[in-house]
């Protein structure tokens, strides 16, 4: 059984294929360009993984959604991708289960999934 990926991409600039290539491999892939239509996903219990695209211009909105999603009861883990120089240490700063230098690929975010959520997700790659 595949998961749940909630990709929130603030900079709606995002050109990458890893998105497509995941529900190529049975993954329901969720998006969003906003941190409160992403907590609206985030609220039915079905995500599994969030996928934050971050930018240095984004860094106030990851930190907002971040902060929110934390407030959660069952919030899902997240992960930071992001070409930023700063971005692996605002990463590890914010609490992501890892960080993802841009460009990311479906292998990299299948792996993520795999060491953070439950065995029954595991990399269909």
């Amino acid at each position: 059984m595949a998961g749940t990926i909630l990709i929130l991409s603030p900079a709606c600039d995002s050109n990458d294929s890893w998105p497509v290539e995941l529900e190529q491999l049975g993954y329901t892939v969720l998006s969003a360009e906003e941190p409160n239509q992403a907590l609206v996903h985030v609220k039915t219990g079905e995500v599994d993984l969030v996928v934050i695209e971050g930018s240095a211009e984004t860094g106030d909105v990851v930190a907002s959604f971040v902060s929110m999603l934390g407030s959660e009861k069952h919030s899902p883990p997240f992960v930071l991708a992001s070409s930023s120089p700063q971005a692996p240490k605002d990463s590890a700063r914010l609490g992501a289960a890892a960080f993802l230098p841009k460009p990311c690929h479906a292998g990299d975010v299948t792996h993520v999934l795999a060491r953070v959520a439950p065995k029954s997700l595991a990399p269909r790659i």
